[in-house]
């Protein structure tokens, strides 16, 4: 129940196994080639606090440990291995490592194990972009765009609603909460602050977010 296969690049068969040590605890993941029994590559846990797996656990939620996606857009499958879930935001963290067909092995890709903290990396073939929504404490929220630029992962659009229910902004006066939503957009190669509203009454809590400029929706 532990072991998973995939072929990469629609050719070669790899199997992964799960390692975990005697409490149960996850610390990382063998890859082996078809039919060895020594792992080719050995690859450690992420996380300071990975999960342990039981017996109790059903086969679905075995599932959701191991999982593959093409998240650079090279043709062959990454590795997506689950670390944790947040009883308290309902959500998973991951550590993802790419398939590097130079050297025939996984790399770890602290970019995107970063950005799939808490929540599923969404992947777009058409557009070559990936997507995380994000829901953070008291109601908050976070939308992002990321894509490639050679090579390396890029923010390309961000909207969200950010700050401390609790606190006031000080240039706008104690009616004002210190929560505002934003849009940050990349133009011309640089982020840019593309808009930003305060929330200045308790009803602004549940407005609706206004159009970001230069905003491409996520399809």
């Amino acid at each position: 129940r532990l072991k998973f296969s995939f072929r990469v690049l629609g050719k070669e068969l790899l199997t992964l196994k799960l390692r975990l040590d005697d409490d149960g605890t996850i610390f990382g993941i063998s890859v082996y080639h078809e039919g060895e029994s020594e792992p080719m590559q050995t690859l450690p846990s992420c996380t300071a606090h990975p999960d342990r797996v039981t017996d109790l656990w059903a086969d679905n939620q075995l599932g959701t440990l191991v999982t593959f996606q093409d998240f650079n857009f090279d043709g062959a499958f990454d590795l997506q291995l689950a670390q944790n879930y947040s009883i308290y935001l309902a959500k998973s963290s991951y550590c993802i490592f790419l398939w590097d067909s130079q050297t025939g092995r996984f790399r770890y890709s602290p970019e995107l194990s970063v950005i799939a903290t808490g929540t599923v990396i969404g992947v777009n073939e058409k557009s070559r972009t990936l997507h995380t929504y994000k829901d953070l404490p008291e109601g908050r929220w976070e939308d992002s765009t990321y894509g490639w630029n050679e090579g390396k992962l890029q923010l390309i659009q961000q909207s969200g609603l950010y700050g401390d229910w609790f606190g006031t902004e000080a240039e706008k006066g104690p009616p004002c909460r210190a929560v505002y939503f934003s849009c940050r957009s990349r133009i011309r190669g640089k982020l840019a602050v593309t808009l930003k509203k305060w929330i200045c009454s308790p009803n602004d809590a549940t407005f609706r977010p206004p159009d970001c400029p230069y905003y491409r929706e996520y399809q």
